[in-house]
């Protein structure tokens, strides 16, 4: 591989000061890789490196394996080559250690990390990383923690220190930290509804270094990048102490946030909990305007698919104007839509006024209010989002109450009338979230990257797309943008590439097909059953007053290690328990028998409704869980649209309700078998593979070891257990 001179001889050049072509032994060792001797190459094909005085011969293909890599700019044909002196011989000179450079030239061969035993990882990474082979770094840091968790001898002292930083940030962070410091853990602080939204997709990052960095006795002096590290934090700190003595603590976790959670709770109860309500309104509507089942089902249907599906448009609205805007805003919309609802003259005016604008004024109060939890609650934020998740049963329970109640006293367009009136205290529960701002100077600013000169400047040109020596970039900036907000929003590339997010995302878009069809249809089919009105409406309000103690314990219990990578399989059993409690109302339509169904339904929701966001996090890296988010609302919105009406299709042609559950309980049914046995296949491909690379990871019995490049197939789940309520 490599051919090793004195240093103060180097070999001659052949005629015309021309470097003459590779010895044998030259050749041989750049072919060693193969096992046999490269066979007679043109000249040009053969390149000669100089580094440090030690002379190594490679061809150009394998020095361009890596595209963006000092070698390949080095030597490359199709592009400038870098200014570089070369010795008389015609060899790049190249001022670095040739002991380490060696496995170097392996891994761009054959792609496999080598290391002799005598060579320390710390310099191959230090090579790699000079040489910008960003693969290679990522690989050899991976080997030295391996390494560090194997070997470790005796209780090491440790000086730990937690960044903040934006996602933007964190690639830049992780490629830019170095002097011993290593990643011990990453925690999401921001709210999972954003889909993308950077004010709130932030991180804290806990890093952590040997407290004594010494070897045989001698203590190494930390780096310039270091001192300045620590000068950041204890300017950090002393920022923390002079605002604490002004009085600016920050409402967190204490105090005004309480408030704030109260109305989070109220949010949730009056956006996620009111479509329960409209099963009531089911039957008066078809009677009202000579409605089909199917016709009528478009009203609900509609409301739930908007306030699914308008995550996104919410997100960047609380990026441009606030959370406490956004809720307002909502909670105007929200009861406009219900006033207009009174007065509509025609099914589809109903579309328009409950269902779209309703729909939309509901997810934006519900998205910014669930946001706002992000910013006032830190260490209390699973808590939080835990007790905010009640509201949605505190609104199934109450709101169908009230609607027959209302009903029966007044009509539905004086109901309709009242509940855009109660809609609109979401203005007063958007009032009372005022927005905090989160001081930057509290935290350190290691984790931002720095700017070089000139770069302000050219970022100010490139972004207004006027420079006079592209005429194309305007056109190609506009491409870019557009392509980088819909990457932001809906991870297309994660659903091409990951299997899991995958088959999750098809498993449950599949299931919500069916999922919401008892919730539309139960209260009619009761009255078309005979059961009295103010009993059928009960029905709504027991599934969601047995929410209220199951859907927090369920979350709770899910967030225990004993669940972590198999949360999918009880998510599956639960979405199969919903199918098969179905054929219960198929069996008997007495009041009874309803309530034993709505039980045994609602204790299964629970877990759906628990476990719904949570499988999402597990198979989804946290730094993109957003807009992994964003595709997968959209998706199940889409479902929410199309089920009911389809269902209620199917009743007027049959005229019979037990096709709903029929429909329901097909849906729910095979969407639990696709996840769990399609998860459980993945599972074991994926073991399959580990064990098929295991016997190259041996360094007892080689002198060389070998790690594979490819990517790890498990994901770890995430450092901590974040509720999300389930629509």
């Amino acid at each position: 591989m490599a051919e090793g001179p004195p240093r103060g001889r180097t070999p001659s050049p052949g005629p015309g000061g021309v470097p003459g072509p590779p010895s044998p032994r030259a050749a041989g060792a750049a072919a060693g890789s193969a096992g046999a001797p490269s066979p007679p190459a043109a000249a040009s094909k053969w390149v000669r490196l100089n580094v440090g005085g030690t002379y190594f011969v490679s061809t150009r293909q394998t020095l361009c394996r890596e595209p963006k890599s000092f070698l390949c700019r080095l030597c490359c044909q199709d592009g400038p080559e870098l200014g570089s002196d070369k010795d008389e011989t015609g060899a790049y000179l190249i001022d670095r250690d040739p002991t380490y450079f060696g496995p170097i030239l392996n891994y761009l061969r054959h792609g496999k990390l080598i290391i002799n035993k005598e060579l320390a990882e710390e310099g191959v990474l230090e090579e790699a990383e000079f040489y910008n082979i960003a693969s290679l770094v990522r690989l050899v840091k991976e080997r030295i923690r391996d390494n560090e968790n194997r070997t470790s001898q005796g209780p090491v002292k440790h000086v730990y220190r937690v960044l903040q930083c934006q996602e933007e940030e964190l690639t830049q962070m992780v490629s830019t930290m170095s002097d011993g410091w290593k990643f011990e853990q990453l925690i999401s602080i921001g709210s999972s509804y954003n889909y993308g939204n950077e004010d709130q997709a932030e991180f804290l990052c806990v890093v952590s270094r040997e407290l004594n960095n010494s070897t045989n006795g001698i203590v190494k002096e930390p780096s310039e990048k270091a001192k300045q590290a620590g000068l950041e934090e204890n300017g950090a700190i002393m920022c923390q102490g002079e605002a604490a003595r002004r009085g600016t603590a920050q409402p967190q976790d204490q105090g005004w946030a309480w408030m704030v959670l109260l109305s989070a709770v109220l949010l949730q109860g009056l956006t996620l909990g009111f479509p329960c309500c409209i099963g009531v309104f089911f039957t008066d509507l078809q009677h009202e305007f000579q409605a089909s089942n199917s016709q009528t089902s478009w009203f609900p249907s509609i409301m739930v698919a908007v306030l699914h599906g308008g995550g996104p448009l919410c997100s960047i609205l609380v990026e441009r104007f606030g959370c406490r805007f956004v809720v307002m805003l909502g909670g105007l919309l929200s009861g406009l839509g219900m006033v207009s609802s009174s007065f509509c003259k025609s099914i589809s005016q109903l579309y328009l006024t409950a269902g779209l604008i309703t729909g939309l004024g509901a997810c934006f109060s519900f998205q910014g209010g669930v946001t706002v939890l992000g910013y006032y609650f830190v260490r209390w934020r699973t808590l939080a989002n835990a007790m905010a998740s009640t509201g949605v049963s505190l609104g199934f329970t109450l709101w169908p109450l009230l609607s027959q109640y209302l009903l029966d006293e007044m009509g539905w367009r004086n109901t309709f009338l009242i509940f855009g009136g109660i809609l609109l205290n979401c203005c007063v529960c958007g009032a009372i979230m005022r927005p905090i701002e989160m001081a930057s100077e509290s935290l350190p600013h290691s984790a931002k990257p720095e700017e070089e000169p000139g770069s302000k400047a050219e970022e100010t040109q490139l972004s207004n797309g006027a420079s006079p020596h592209h005429p194309m970039l305007q056109q190609d900036t506009r491409r870019t943008k557009c392509f980088q907000v819909l990457q932001k929003y809906l991870a297309f590339d994660i659903f091409c590439e990951n299997k899991g997010y995958q088959i999750y995302t098809i498993g449950v878009t599949w299931m919500m097909m069916g999922f919401v069809l008892p919730h539309v249809y139960l209260v009619p089919y009761a009255i078309h059953s005979g059961v009295e009105e103010h009993k059928a409406a009960l029905l709504i309000s027991i599934i969601g007053f047995i929410n209220i103690f199951i859907r927090p314990l369920t979350g709770l219990l899910s967030g225990h290690r004993v669940f972590t990578g198999r949360r999918i399989y009880v998510f599956s059993l639960a979405a199969l328990l919903c199918g098969l409690s179905n054929f219960i109302c198929v069996i008997s339509a007495e009041f009874n028998v309803l309530i034993l169904y709505c039980v045994i339904l609602s204790i299964a929701m629970s877990g759906v409704g628990a476990l719904l966001f949570q499988v999402l996090m597990d198979v989804v890296d946290m730094d993109r869980f957003s807009s992994a988010l964003g595709l997968f609302t959209i998706l199940e919105s889409i479902a929410h649209l199309i089920g009911p009406p389809l269902t209620g299709l199917l009743v007027d042609i049959t005229s019979d309700f037990h096709y709903v559950f029929y429909n329901s309980s097909f849906f729910l049914i095979s969407a639990a078998l696709f996840m769990g046995l399609s998860f459980c296949a993945l599972e074991k491909k994926t073991k399959l593979r580990e064990a098929s690379k295991a016997h190259l990871d041996n360094p007892s019995r080689y002198q060389y070891s070998e790690t594979s490049t490819e990517p790890k197939a498990e994901r770890q789940s995430p450092p901590a257990v974040e509720y999300i309520t389930s629509i």
